[in-house]
């Protein structure tokens, strides 16, 4: 019997917790597949010292089109995008904004969506995708904001 090693990837990690931990367990599987151990215990590995703010850009499109480009030294497969609307008051120069919500995920380093006419700013948090689809500031990579007005 040979001991393997195995190297995984940093690209290939699950989700963070909402933490900012990995969350790893493990077993062992013979080489004909036959025999399987039970699963170990879970692992905590503290991913927040790791985890660095990016820079990036909101572009507003045309009338309607949004899109979010930023950069990422965390080196991850997969981004959870997060969005609010606002709507300008020219009256009492605020704006009204919206919660937070999850829009989506992206596998790249780009987002692009549409908005509704009537808003008129937009704020964009992108995080390292986590197994909670909640906004959460330790995941957060980068906070963008534009307006259209």
């Amino acid at each position: 019997m040979s001991v393997k090693k195995v190297t995984i990837e940093k690209k290939d990690f699950p989700p963070l917790s909402p933490d900012g931990e990995y969350l790893l367990r493990y077993r062992i599987i013979s080489e004909d597949k036959n025999r399987t151990s039970h699963w170990s215990p879970v692992y905590k590995l503290d991913a927040t010292p790791f985890i660095e703010q990016v820079s990036g850009d909101l572009q507003i499109n045309s009338a309607s089109g949004v899109t979010a480009i930023w950069g990422d030294t965390n080196l991850k497969s997969l981004y959870d995008i997060f969005v609010s609307f606002g709507i300008y008051n020219p009256g009492t120069s605020t704006i009204a904004w919206q919660e937070y919500f999850y829009h989506g995920s992206s596998p790249i380093h780009t987002y692009s969506f549409l908005k509704q006419e009537v808003h008129t700013d937009i704020r964009v948090k992108i995080q390292l995708a986590g197994i909670e689809k909640v906004v959460n500031n330790v995941l957060t990579i980068c906070s963008l904001e534009a307006t259209s007005r």
